[in-house]
C-alpha cells in the first residue's frame, strides 16, 4: 500500500485550528479517504501533554523563568508518544490530520530568545525533532499555516470553551502575553517563508475574520495538492461533480 499524508495544521492560539481540523477530515472522508486526527498537545491522554498544560498554568513558577529548550523537550516528548500511532497510520496508505505541531513549537518558543538567536534554536529544535540524533518523529507532507491578525485573534481566545488544565481560567501565560502574541505570529510568518512545506492561508479581509467555509475552501484547495498520486482519481472527480 502506498505511503499516506500527514498533514498539521497550524497557527496563532484561536486561529481556528479546531474548526478547519474537521472541516478538511469531513471533506476528506466525503471523498471516500481513509483519515484519522490527533491535537496536540495531549493535555488528557498524555504525561508529557499533561506536563505542558501545568507549565502553561504555570504552577512550575513563572513561565519566563524556564529556558525554551526544556520547554520545546517537553513538547517534543508529547509527540513522541503519538508518533507510533501517526506512522502507523501513514504507513497503512491514511491520511493523519493533526492540530499543532512541530511548527507551533518553533514559533512560540523561538518568540520567547531574543532575535539573534532564533535562528540557531530553530535548527537545534529541527534537529532534536527530526534529525537522526533526536526523536525522529514523523514530519509533516503539508503544514497549514492559517494566518490570523492578532487583533481578531486576542478576542476570539476569550470565546473558548473551559480547558481543564486551566482550571477555569480564560487564557493560558502564553495566551495572555500580548507582545509574546505578536512575536510568535511573526515567527509563523518567518517560518513560512523558509520551510518548503508550510504555506499560509490569508484568514481575514479588511480586518474581519472570513466565514469558517470559506477559509476551508482555501485549505482544501491547499490539501489536494499535498495528496499522494494515488489519491488524484478522487479528487478529479470531485473537480467533475
Amino acid at each position: 500500500m502506498n505511503k499516506g499524508t500527514f498533514i498539521a495544521i497550524e497557527g496563532p492560539d484561536a486561529s481556528g485550528k479546531g474548526t478547519q481540523q474537521k472541516l478538511l477530515v469531513d471533506r476528506l472522508k466525503l471523498q471516500g479517504l481513509p483519515v484519522v486526527t490527533v491535537d496536540f498537545p495531549q493535555y488528557e491522554t498524555s504525561l508529557f501533554g499533561k506536563l505542558v498544560g501545568q507549565m502553561l498554568h504555570e504552577e512550575f513558577g513563572p513561565l519566563s523563568n524556564i529556558d525554551p529548550h526544556i520547554a520545546s523537550v517537553i513538547y517534543a516528548a508529547d509527540r513522541l508518544k503519538a508518533s507510533g500511532y501517526i506512522a502507523s497510520h501513514i504507513a497503512e496508505g491514511e491520511i493523519v490530520v493533526a492540530n499543532r505541531y512541530t511548527l507551533s513549537n518553533m514559533a512560540h518558543q523561538s518568540a520567547r530568545l531574543p532575535e539573534a538567536k532564533r535562528v540557531e534554536f530553530i535548527r537545534w529544535l529541527y534537529r532534536m525533532e527530526y534529525g537522526e540524533e533526536g526523536f525522529t518523529i514523523p514530519k509533516p507532507d503539508l503544514y497549514v499555516h492559517l494566518d490570523v491578525p492578532i487583533e481578531i485573534t486576542q478576542e476570539l481566545v476569550l470565546q473558548k470553551a473551559e480547558r481543564a488544565y486551566l482550571n477555569g481560567e480564560k487564557k493560558d501565560a502564553l495566551e495572555a502575553d500580548v507582545a509574546h502574541q505578536i512575536e510568535a505570529a511573526k515567527m509563523y510568518h518567518q517560518l513560512a517563508e523558509v520551510l518548503p512545506e508550510v504555506t499560509s492561508i490569508q484568514c481575514a479581509s479588511e480586518g474581519s475574520l472570513l466565514p469558517p467555509e470559506i477559509i476551508h475552501e482555501l485549505v482544501w484547495e491547499v490539501t489536494k495538492s499535498s495528496l499522494r498520486e494515488d489519491r488524484e482519481g478522487i479528487i478529479s472527480r470531485e473537480r467533475e461533480s
